[in-house]
């Protein structure tokens, strides 16, 4: 049936084909044209022929029209004849009517092209000739415009500075410039903040030579400036703690003897010293805001700073001008509610505008005593593990004493309990631990915005801190800091009914930073793919590994979600051999740094090929400045090197543990003094140890005197927690490998030029063979705090000489300005 259908249609058109010639030719003799085609073949047929064709040819025009084009992606890169890429320089692609600007690479990112096409372009810079021209979108590639520079008196090169690891620099850095030839630059000097400077040279400057200075960063000097665009990559300072030095003065003249205390963000106080016969006290912190105070005696006065910043390696100097206008003797007793007992051991608090200026606890009467030294409102609290905290806020108007009791409710479990702060990070919403946290009185509270009397309290493992017996019925609000980071929770009341479920949220944002670790061989020589482990200082926790590159760096980058700034961690790095012709390396582990906020932490680990026999060491590396090491000789070419007065060293000790042995229970001692045992007390010393850093003990104990003829237990009962004379190290475990240790000392201003020191150390451990002793000795010490003779190394105290790698210098004292800027430095 289809057949006939066509067959039917067929003729019934081929019938109006003809039906319309018969009218045409009525008018024009078509047929003459006509007839001859069909003898040969049906013209109708023909006709229809050339309708088809036509129609398919205006579909595929139709459908080609509205289908994509290929296209061709092409990368437009600007050059110099000398092949130096061009930024900033403007592309115009005329007939697309876009026009885009090269990047720092000179290149404008890739565009897609109808295949074929030819693309006539527009390409100017300052200081070159403007290029027209076109090319042809053959193919993806990258198409390269070269440009020719102006014939003009200058052209312009832009410096880009950039740390370690290749990330800007926006600290604010202080560039000169100078020409080999005749000209002169334009700036000579400059400051930028944005890591970007651009200086116009003239064509007779010769080669353009910069010298850059950041602070935290090493200065470089006479760089060659020779391309338009040019990194500059400056290599991160070793120093990352700042140095606070409060200088107490009395009518101008040193006050010794006045305790100091260092408060971040008014919390605290984290550390306490007392000043020297040269009236100073100095601290060392990580970067943060702090402010201090010294505590008031019976002829001074307690006087405090304003709050003030510190940036890693910076030195700041703080004057404290105390007055001896004591004149209120504040007597605290503390007592208990029902029976009126005496309350021994009690803490006792005293502040004022929300500052803390003293703390004591209470004798056997259950008395405290402060000095005071102005008129005004105070707060005491009075604090013990069984009863309540009592607390009183009276106003002193007149000078003379005075005397206060406060009684305390006994605890019974009912009446308090434990309010509990959860302190997150803001970004993911874990606890942060080691945050230092204080509470609040909240709003509506009579005290709002002032410190309730509870003792400030250290966030646990999973962020939690816990402030014991705390008196329900008040709002309360709480603020946490960690390592500059801080943060406050929103206020709420504590109702003893959902005490165990009750929180207040702390939420901190807190920085990120890199972590880069440099690994070489002890030739210098980079080792590459080198295992690096990174952990968390506070409880050794493992926050992750990596496989050095081909030049031995790994970084762990900013945007990590480990790298945050709250924490100091330290590195292992280990290094076997994998193939024939490498070496296998001890595993090295590092002293303990903090990620530095914004900033990159450098490690710079040198390995060592195994120690394959003996047992283990300890080695003194020598005392170091910074990156400069106190020379082995000193000026007057003697054998002993010189220290100078007033100055803190660092101290560079590592262990060695060969392969196939393990010790346990060892103890690493240190400590100073003169002669050839060091032995005395510390009081009467040239130099004092102040701080350890050995991220793998969690227990070092530290004292003030090591009197062979005093005894172990008379020297073990002078411990304390500030300067010292010695320090005893444990470490539970000693696998094979190489352990950094580093130890401050200070030499006392007082110490006499000429007068010899010394830096003394021992090293005991046990394993299955028994303890063994280094330096050796023949004959067990009848105690381990007594060992003779121990490794030791005598300093004279002078004018220092400090060498590095290349060349040494006679150092002077360091003088610093109240702002905190050096004027001269060791």
């Amino acid at each position: 049936m289809a057949g006939d259908f066509l067959k039917d249609l067929y003729y019934g058109l081929e019938g109006k084909y003809y039906a319309i010639l018969d009218r045409i030719d009525k008018a024009i003799p078509i047929y003459k044209i006509v007839d001859p085609i069909d003898r040969i073949v049906p013209s109708f047929a023909i006709v229809l022929i050339v309708i088809i064709l036509l129609l398919l040819f205006g579909g595929w025009f139709l459908f080609t029209s509205f289908i994509a084009k290929p296209t061709v992606g092409i990368t437009i890169q600007v050059e110099s004849r000398s092949g130096d890429l061009i930024s900033g320089a403007s592309v115009k692609l005329v007939d697309l009517g876009k026009t885009f600007t090269t990047n720092s690479k000179g290149i404008v990112e890739k565009q897609e092209f109808e295949k074929n096409a030819v693309i006539k372009y527009e390409v100017s810079k300052t200081g070159f000739v403007k290029k027209i021209s076109s090319f042809t979108a053959d193919k993806s590639k990258v198409q390269s415009i070269i440009l020719t520079e102006e014939a003009a008196g200058s052209f312009t090169r832009t410096i880009i500075l950039k740390n370690s690891i290749g990330m800007p620099i926006t600290k604010t850095a202080k560039l000169s410039f100078s020409c080999t030839g005749s000209g002169e630059p334009e700036p000579k000097e400059t400051t930028t903040n944005n890591g970007s400077v651009t200086v116009k040279v003239p064509n007779t400057c010769g080669v353009l030579t910069a010298n850059v200075e950041v602070q935290g960063y090493q200065a470089k000097q006479s760089v060659q400036i020779t391309q338009n665009v040019q990194e500059i990559r400056l290599e991160e300072l070793a120093s990352e703690l700042a140095t606070v030095r409060a200088r107490v003065l009395y009518n101008s003249a040193p006050v010794p003897g006045i305790v100091v205390r260092i408060f971040e963000h008014s919390l605290g106080p984290i550390d306490e010293k007392t000043t020297d016969s040269a009236g100073i006290a100095e601290f060392r912190m990580p970067q943060s805001t702090y402010n201090l105070r010294t505590v008031a005696t019976a002829e001074y006065g307690s006087k405090a700073t304003e709050e003030f910043e510190t940036a890693p390696g910076q030195t700041i100097e703080k004057t404290l001008n105390v007055e001896k206008d004591v004149s209120i003797a504040l007597t605290v007793n503390v007592v208990e509610k029902t029976t009126g007992k005496k309350i021994q051991n009690a803490s006792v608090s005293v502040r004022q505008d929300n500052e803390l200026i003293d703390s004591k606890s209470t004798d056997s009467n259950g008395t405290a005593f402060f000095n005071l030294n102005s008129l005004g409102e105070y707060t005491i609290s009075a604090d013990h593990s069984n009863y309540l905290i009592g607390e009183e806020t009276f106003n002193i108007t007149q000078q003379g004493s005075v005397s206060k009791t406060l009684v305390l409710e006994k605890f019974t479990g009912d009446n308090a309990a434990t309010l509990k702060v959860k302190v997150l990070d803001a970004e993911t919403g874990k606890g942060v631990k080691a945050a230092r946290v204080a509470l609040y009185y909240g709003e509506g509270e009579e005290k709002e915005g002032f410190l309730a009397p509870y003792a400030e309290q250290l966030t646990d493992l999973n962020g939690i801190a816990r402030f014991p017996r705390v008196k329900p019925g008040v709002y309360y609000k709480a603020f946490a800091v960690k390592q500059g980071a801080s943060g406050s929770s929103d206020s709420q009341r504590f109702d003893l009914r959902n005490a165990d479920t009750f929180y207040l949220n702390v939420s901190m944002v807190i920085p990120h930073g890199t972590v880069k670790v440099n690994v070489s061989d002890n030739e210098g020589l980079a080792v590459p793919n080198a295992k690096i482990t990174i952990f968390d200082a506070f409880d050794d926790s493992e926050i992750g590994s990596d496989l050095a590159d081909f030049n031995g760096v790994f970084v762990l980058p900013a945007e990590n979600r480990f790298a945050k700034a709250d924490k100091e961690v330290y590195v292992r790095v280990e290094k076997k051999a994998l193939s024939p012709g490498e070496k296998d390396y001890a595993s090295y582990t590092t002293i303990a740094k903090p990620i530095l906020p914004n900033a990159v932490q450098t490690f710079n680990v040198v390995l060592i090929p195994e120690i394959i026999s003996g047992e283990f060491k300890l080695e003194f590396l020598g005392l170091f400045k910074k990156d400069k090491q106190v020379s082995g000789i000193n000026p007057a070419g003697k054998a002993v090197p010189n220290v100078s007065p007033g100055q803190s060293y660092t101290g560079k000790f590592r262990i060695l543990v060969p392969e196939g042995k393990t010790y346990f229970d060892a103890i690493v001692h240190l400590h100073s003094g003169k002669g050839e045992l060091g032995y005395g007390i510390m009081e009467k010393d040239s130099i004092v140890l102040k701080e350890i850093n050995m991220p793998l003990s969690n227990n070092i104990f530290k004292a003030t005197s090591l009197d062979k003829s005093n005894g172990y237990d008379n020297d073990v009962a002078t411990a304390t927690d500030g300067d010292a004379k010695w320090a005893n190290i444990p470490l539970a475990v000693l696998s094979p490998g190489v352990y950094e240790i580093e130890a401050l000392f200070e030499v006392k201003d007082t110490a006499t030029v000429g007068e010899q020191i010394g830096i003394y150390s021992w090293l005991l451990a046990d394993s299955d063979d028994g303890r063994a002793y280094f330096p050796r000795i023949e004959t067990t010490p009848l105690d381990d705090l007594y060992f003779e003779p121990p490794q030791k190394q005598l300093y004279q105290v002078g004018v220092a000489t400090l060498c590095d790698k290349e060349f040494c210098f006679n150092a002077s004292i360091i003088e610093v300005v109240e702002t905190g800027s050096i004027k001269g430095k060791e």
